[in-house]
């Protein structure tokens, strides 16, 4: 199904993402839905992220001996590409079989993200009758 615009249409009329599509193919090339429910998908999601910690966790410390940095400056597995593909691809069929666009779910997520995780900034109180150090700042923060 497609819109106006050439784009691919979801079942109840929304746009399809590449993701989309993707798991689409894949179902499509596997013949049957393992996990007909949305029920049953959110636990594939589960399954297949808790592959890719796998994954991570053996790069890490089996093949780098713990010292893989953030970003990671090593070659990426494959097992690590798979279960990434994995992960995705059953989270965008889960997003289908709830009618959702994954995509825009994480936009709206991330433009009303309020949080701010930075350490607060140090405070300093301009006094003007200068401190100990002669630098006219006092810092009155509580030790």
């Amino acid at each position: 199904m497609s819109g106006d615009g050439g784009e691919q249409l979801g079942l109840y009329g929304q746009e399809l993402t590449e993701g989309h599509a993707l798991a689409r193919q894949q179902l499509a090339r596997h013949g049957k839905d393992r996990y007909p429910t949305v029920e049953l998908q959110a636990a594939k999601v589960c399954a297949e992220a808790g592959e890719l910690m796998d994954a991570v966790l053996h790069h890490h410390y089996a093949a780098h001996g713990g010292r893989c940095t953030s970003p990671c400056q090593h070659t990426i597995a494959a097992s690590i590409r798979k279960e990434l593909a994995d992960t995705a691809l059953a989270l965008y069929t889960l997003a289908g079989k709830l009618n959702v666009n994954l995509i825009e779910c994480m936009a709206e997520l991330v433009w009303n993200d309020e949080r701010d995780f930075r350490p607060p900034q140090r405070l300093i109180i301009r006094t003007g009758e200068g401190d100990d150090h002669g630098s006219g700042h006092t810092d009155r923060r509580p030790r």
